[in-house]
């Protein structure tokens, strides 16, 4: 985990009187403006729910969609 920081360390060396909490990481700045944008907020939310609902699709219709009906055996049984 050390190599992964090693730019923050860095930086906490080079100034003494900063706190490791004050410093901003892009991740953290990414977060906080995502935060603020309500059509954003919605966006991923809705892609969330996109990924949900393809993860537990198996389970909500557990059947083939292309074999679920077969057309032509039925149109073989019709005289």
């Amino acid at each position: 985990m050390r190599l992964l920081n090693w730019r923050r360390q860095t930086i906490v060396n080079a100034m003494p009187g900063l706190k490791p909490d004050h410093i901003r990481t892009p991740w953290f700045e990414f977060w906080r403006r995502f935060r603020r944008q309500p059509v954003a907020m919605t966006a991923g939310l809705f892609v969330l729910l996109l990924i949900v609902v393809a993860a537990i699709a198996p389970w909500v219709a557990p059947y083939d969609a292309e074999n679920y009906f077969d057309y032509d055996r039925r149109m073989t049984d019709r005289r």
